[in-house]
């Protein structure tokens, strides 16, 4: 990823951005970096997925890896729009 880049950007000088990593018997597969934004007057939160990655190699591939991290991020803003 170059320095310069927009996505850099948004997730290194990001102070609100948090990264979510799966991994399986110890080694990392899958990722997610997000924002979660709060709207107070609308009463509403924003899950922004910045970038989703998974590993493509075999014996990874078609696991639902993907899912997984997608399904987390989903109960995670349901926990903490309930907050």
């Amino acid at each position: 990823m170059r320095a310069a880049s927009h996505l850099a950007h948004l997730i290194l000088r990001s102070p609100a951005s948090y990264t979510l990593c799966l991994s399986e018997l110890g080694e990392l597969v899958g990722g997610a970096t997000f924002r979660l934004v709060h709207c107070a007057k609308k009463r509403v939160l924003i899950l922004e997925v910045l970038l989703l990655a998974v590993e493509q190699r075999a014996g990874v591939c078609g696991k639902g890896h993907g899912t997984r991290i997608v399904n987390f991020l989903k109960r995670l803003a349901l926990l903490l729009a309930a907050v």
